[in-house]
Parts: structure tokens; C-alpha cells; sequence
């Protein structure tokens, strides 16, 4: 009996909970966790302390409070993996705040303005029919997001959280007051925030959106401009804003000092060079690279090759001037018009094309496929159910998530974490509007089934249609992650067994596999070490950091340029295949004559290098 009481009053987060579990277990049986990028292993690495040392409260990506309380919880607990278990906790609490609205939502009845866990009129759904509806909306995330469940990306992850946020608005109950309805949205309002300091360019980006679940559910008031609605919601959008002003204003305090600015400053112009404009290449920009005072060794070394912590002088300055020269090219070569054409036409075909099977250009199915199901799903479920006012407000929807999709094919990045996470939000406050417009089929029926089971039904169809494709996608990733990270695990582990050197990489080839082009990265749980790693990449966005400069000094070096040759126990890795002649050419420039010796190699693919170096006659009578 008291069994049995204790499920009926938790049931709905008994059976999510039982499917976090399912999912969890169907993960750990068929694969491992693993990070996305070699971005997402630094960050981790900064934070527990393998950067510099110790566990860093600035991660240059996450706002300051963020990465302050994670780096805080390293020092409590130096050996575990806090950064990965911190992401699964934000992806399954997702989930299980999801089903567990769901499944509440269920039981509030046909008007559904109770915000309790129980129908107040009896009229409650069956547990058979709450776990069919658990299980689909576990398959059918499954389906589209398995790939970052398993291959995490901290920006997918802060895209998940602005969609619950928005899905738990949308589906909250009506409430008269104020401070209760204030109350009963708190989880949205956290999630929104945590979205924002772990990743606030994803969040900014997914505003709009939110903006939209926002309007949707302001609109299902019966008097919408009440004085009572007015203070309601805007306590709502008052305490967003006030929250990411002090996470702002927290920010800037700890980014404040001179250094940090300085850098941050230098941080902004290398991603507007690298991931919006591009790198010129130098022949037919002799003039630029003239003026800027860099050579052809030093622009393919600093670079086309990415290597530029080579170079103490490279600053903020220099990368602002090709950035804006690129710009200006790209001005010249198409007009404003031509390329909205263009991108148009690209958007368009993302949206409604699927390649067909074997084919190798890649697409956003079953994103896609998925997000229009679940357009014509809700205005389906509205219209059925006599709320014609449904109409404009999938056009809104409709409206908002074409600007942003043309936003970013106009900046001319879309990589995939950022189109998935689109997708995600959209599909996020779909089905929370299912949700709200399916309340009208409560009583109507098609022949002897009930007309509230037919969205799920074809969802769930259409999941098990796509299930089999998406566990096989990402079957061949995980494959080709665990042959790929043989040679990065091989690195990081010959670095570690010669803790009395220091190994400077090549970037190139320490990002991805030469022969598969898959992406390097660690595992979140597995061969935990936090201590400091005797090794450094050549540039990225941490070069030139304060971060930087205290592993450097943390090694007893004060430039990567000088150590790399003239200091004992300094080495170079690089893939065989790209040889030595890159590195000598930069030295060639400098003054410096260079002997490279290939002392080890690793896995065939990597080589060991000691490099020597001397001045060369012309350098040395100066």
C-alpha cells in the first residue's frame, strides 16, 4: 500500500527517470561519451588543471561564473571528471524535465490551467498511455539527438537547455497571480541562464526563438493586455534580463584586468578572421602581407598552418587588418543581393532536401524531416480543434526561424552544432505547442481510436523510420573516433611518460586524423589524469592567453619561438607526412639555420622531433 501510494503521488518522474535509465544504459552497453572537438578536451583542460596546473576559473569560452564554479568543484574533487558529468547532467535533466511536463501536462485535464501533478477532476491518463507517450518522445529524441548524447558539444548543450526552457514555458499552467505563475516558471528562467553562461552567442542566437514560445504562451490569455498579465509576464522576462546582466556584469570583472582585455580583444579578432572571413592566402595579397610585415614561410607557418604562438609579436592589430582586408575583397566579389540569392537557395534546399542513400554530401535529415512533421502536426492538432489562432502563429514561428537561419548562411557559418541546435529549439516549442493544441481532441475520435493519440502515433512512425539510419550514423562516428584517437591518446600518453620534456604540436595535426579527417578528442570518463600535461599545441584560441603565458613559465620557458630550439628537453610533434620544410623556412626567416632530428614516432602517423638551432652568418654579425 505505501508502495503503491509513493508511485501514484511520483509517478510521472518515476517512469522519466525510468527512461533516463533505459536511454543511459542503451548508451554505456553500445558506446562511450566522448567530447566533439579538441576545443571542447581544452576547455576541460583548463579547468581541472591540465593546462597550467590548477583548475582555472577563466575558460575564455563559458561566461566567468560558470567556469568559476566548475573550476571551484576540480578543487574539491582534483581526480573526477566534473566538466563531463556536469554536461550529462544538463543533457538528461533536459530530458527528464521534458518527459516529466509531458506527462504532467497529461493530467491536468481537458482545460489545463491546473499546474498540479494530478487532474483535479479524475479524469486522468493511464499509465500505459503516459509510458507509450514517454516512450515516444524518448525514441524520438533519440533518433535526432543520439549523435550529441554520445559526442557531446558543450554549444548543442546549451542550445538543449534554452529549448526546455522554452517547451516548460510554453506548456506551464495558467496561473492568476503574479508570484505563483513567477514561481511555476523558475525552471525556465534557470535554464535560460545556465544556457547563457555556458555558451552565450548559443543562447543570443536562440532569443528569437525563445522570444516566440514566449508570445505563444502570453497569447493563450483570455485578456491578454490585463494589468495582471502585463506584470506576470514581464516579472518573467524582467528576471531573464536581470539575471543575464549580472552574469555580464560578473563577466567583465573577471575578464577586467589589462592583460585579459588585451587579450580578449585579440581573442574576437582571430574568430572573426578564421571563422567568418577566412584567411587570405598570400599570392595576391603580396601587398598586404608586405605591409603587415610577414613573409611567405611566416604567413603559411603563423597562419595557414595555425601555428602563430611562434610569433611574440603577432597581435590584435594584425588580424583586425586581414579580417577587414578580407571583408572588403569578399565586398567586392559578389553583391549584397546575389548572395542573399545564393544563401536562399541553400536554405531552402537544407530545409526540405534529404540526399539519397550512399550518397556523401552531407544534409540536416532527419532534423529537417522532423521539424516540418512538426509543423504540419500542431496546425493540424489547432485547426482540428477549432483554434484557428494557431495559424499566425506558426507563421511567426515560421518568419523568426527564417532570419536566423539566413543570419548565419549570411555569415557564412553554419557548422553543425550550430544547425542542430536550431533545429533542437524549434522542434523543442513544436512540440510544446502540440501539447497546448492537442487539447482540443479530447473527445473527438477517428472510428474507435481517440484522436489525441494520432500525432504521437505518426511521430512515433516516424522515428522508428529514422531510428535505424540514425544508430547506424552514429555507430560509423564512434568506430571512427576509437581508430582515430589511437594516435591522440598515443600523444598525450608519450608526452606523459617523458614528464621531464616539454612537446610543442603542430595544430593540424593534432586535430584530426590525416587519413580519415576525423576529429581528435577524449573520452569524458575514461583515463581520467587532471594533472598538468607537459604538452601545448603551437596556436588556437588559448595562445596568447594569460593562460598561456603561466604554462610557459610553469615549464621555465619564456617564448615558444627561442624554447623550440634552443632549450634542452623541447620538442616538436608533426605528421610525418608534412615533413620538416615549413618549420625550417620560418627559422629561414627569423635568421635561425635548424637541424630537426626524428628521435620517435607514434602510432606511423606522428613524428618526435629535436630541433636544433643556429644563427645564421648574417644574423650573427648584427
Amino acid at each position: 500500500m505505501v508502495l503503491r501510494n509513493f508511485y501514484q503521488k511520483y509517478e510521472n518522474r518515476i517512469i522519466a527517470v525510468g527512461l533516463l535509465i533505459i536511454l543511459g544504459a542503451f548508451i554505456a552497453w553500445r558506446y562511450d561519451y566522448y567530447f566533439d572537438l579538441n576545443d571542447d578536451v581544452v576547455m576541460k583542460d583548463i579547468l581541472s588543471g591540465v593546462y597550467t596546473g590548477e583548475p582555472e576559473s577563466r575558460n575564455i569560452q563559458m561566461m566567468y561564473p560558470m567556469s568559476f564554479v566548475i573550476s571551484l568543484a576540480y578543487r574539491i574533487f582534483p581526480q573526477a571528471p566534473v566538466y563531463g558529468i556536469f554536461l550529462c547532467i544538463c543533457q538528461f535533466g533536459c530530458l527528464f524535465l521534458l518527459v516529466n511536463r509531458s506527462l504532467c501536462y497529461l493530467d491536468r485535464g481537458v482545460d489545463h490551467h491546473t499546474v498540479s501533478n494530478r487532474n483535479l477532476n479524475g479524469k486522468e491518463k493511464g499509465t500505459v498511455f503516459k509510458i507509450v507517450l514517454a516512450g515516444i518522445e524518448g525514441l524520438t529524441l533519440m533518433v535526432l539527438y543520439l549523435p550529441h548524447f554520445v559526442i557531446i558539444q558543450y554549444t548543442i548543450t546549451s542550445a538543449f537547455l534554452a529549448g526546455t526552457a522554452a517547451f516548460l514555458f510554453i506548456t506551464s499552467g495558467k496561473e492568476a497571480l503574479p508570484g505563483t505563475f513567477l514561481k511555476n516558471n523558475l525552471w525556465s528562467i534557470v535554464l535560460v541562464i545556465l544556457s547563457f553562461a555556458m555558451r552565450s552567442e548559443m543562447l543570443l542566437l536562440a532569443l528569437p526563438l525563445i522570444c516566440v514560445a514566449g508570445v505563444y504562451r502570453w497569447a493563450e490569455e483570455t485578456d491578454i493586455f490585463s494589468s495582471e498579465n502585463m506584470r506576470k509576464y514581464l516579472s518573467v522576462i524582467g528576471s531573464i534580463l536581470l539575471s543575464i546582466v549580472v552574469v555580464v556584469l560578473i563577466n567583465k570583472v573577471g575578464y577586467g584586468s589589462k592583460e585579459w582585455k588585451s587579450f580578449m580583444e585579440y581573442f574576437d579578432n582571430r574568430t572573426e578572421l578564421y571563422d567568418y572571413q577566412g584567411l587570405p592566402p598570400f599570392e595576391g595579397n603580396e601587398e598586404l602581407y608586405e605591409r603587415l610585415g610577414v613573409t611567405e614561410s611566416e604567413q603559411n607557418m603563423l597562419f595557414e598552418q595555425y601555428n602563430f604562438g611562434m610569433d611574440d609579436a603577432l597581435d590584435a592589430g594584425i588580424l583586425k587588418e586581414m579580417a577587414e582586408h578580407q571583408a572588403d575583397r569578399k565586398k567586392q566579389q559578389t553583391t549584397s543581393l546575389q548572395k542573399l540569392a545564393g544563401k536562399f537557395g541553400e536554405y531552402r534546399y537544407r530545409t526540405f532536401h534529404k540526399e539519397p542513400a550512399g550518397s556523401h554530401t552531407p544534409d540536416d535529415y532527419p532534423w529537417n524531416a522532423m521539424v516540418i512533421l512538426g509543423y504540419f502536426s500542431v496546425l493540424a492538432a489547432g485547426l482540428w480543434g477549432g483554434r484557428k489562432s494557431i495559424g499566425w502563429k506558426l507563421l511567426f514561428l515560421g518568419a523568426v526561424r527564417s532570419v536566423l537561419w539566413m543570419y548565419i548562411l549570411m555569415g557564412g557559418r553554419a557548422p553543425e552544432r550550430i544547425t542542430h541546435s536550431l533545429y533542437l529549439l524549434e522542434l523543442c516549442i513544436l512540440w510544446g505547442m502540440l501539447h497546448v493544441e492537442s487539447r482540443g481532441l479530447e473527445g473527438r475520435r477517428i472510428g474507435k481510436v481517440k484522436a489525441a493519440f494520432l500525432f504521437p502515433a505518426v511521430i512515433l512512425a516516424a522515428s522508428i523510420l529514422s531510428a535505424k539510419e540514425s544508430v547506424r550514423a552514429v555507430d560509423t562516428e564512434y568506430m571512427a573516433r576509437e581508430e582515430a584517437n589511437r594516435t591522440d591518446s598515443q600523444m598525450r600518453a608519450y608526452s606523459r611518460n617523458h614528464e621531464e620534456n616539454f612537446y610543442f604540436i603542430d595544430v593540424y595535426s593534432f586535430v584530426s586524423d590525416p587519413n580519415t579527417s576525423t576529429f581528435y578528442s577524449e573520452k569524458l570518463f575514461s583515463n581520467t589524469d587532471n594533472s598538468i600535461g607537459n604538452y601545448d599545441i603551437m596556436g588556437g584560441w588559448v595562445t596568447k592567453s594569460p593562460l598561456y603565458e603561466k604554462k610557459l613559465k610553469a615549464f621555465g620557458m619564456n617564448s615558444m619561438q627561442e624554447a623550440l630550439v634552443y632549450d634542452e628537453g623541447v620538442y616538436w610533434m608533426v605528421e610525418l607526412a608534412k615533413g620538416t620544410e615549413f618549420l625550417e623556412a620560418y627559422y629561414k626567416d627569423q635568421g635561425i639555420e635548424i637541424e630537426a632530428t626524428l628521435i620517435d614516432m607514434i602510432n606511423g602517423i606522428v613524428g618526435v622531433y629535436k630541433i636544433e638551432g643556429y644563427m645564421t652568418e648574417t644574423m650573427a654579425d648584427l
